[in-house]
């Protein structure tokens, strides 16, 4: 896979390309393996909001192109530390390291907004039955 070829793609499909691209890495590991998880941890999340047709409203579509973004950043780090030579990984480990936890970080983040947006999902529902089942003023 090209590390342009993130651009334009949306970000469940961009979890599944940073999963496929750390099954073949060979330094930094570890940290790898947790941004996977967080990864995951965001493909999961996306799945049900996809199911459920929420991800176009405005309030959830802007803060997802944010986290695209960062998924775009991780995917070209996984890719990195795929690709590289041992030299390059031996000499530049330390950072790629560091910039993991900075991508780590940015999706942490973004994962503290999932459940604000569900509160808000849950509260706008409530709001549509509360007015289902109030009397109307005419009827008053």
């Amino acid at each position: 896979m090209d590390i342009t070829q993130p651009a334009g793609v949306d970000a469940v499909k961009l979890v599944v390309m940073i999963v496929q691209a750390a099954q073949s890495v060979r330094r930094n590991k570890k940290t790898c393996q947790q941004l996977v998880h967080r990864a995951q941890i965001i493909g999961a999340l996306l799945n049900k909001l996809q199911s459920s047709g929420k991800m176009q409203q405005p309030e959830i579509r802007s803060p997802l192109k944010v986290l695209e973004e960062i998924l775009r950043e991780a995917y070209v780090l996984v890719t990195s530390c795929r690709n590289s030579n041992y030299i390059y990984q031996f000499l530049m480990g330390r950072k790629q390291a560091d910039q993991f936890r900075v991508v780590q970080n940015k999706i942490d983040s973004y994962l503290l907004l999932f459940p604000l947006i569900s509160h808000i999902e849950t509260a706008g529902h409530l709001d549509q039955i509360l007015n289902a089942i109030r009397p109307s003023q005419s009827q008053v």
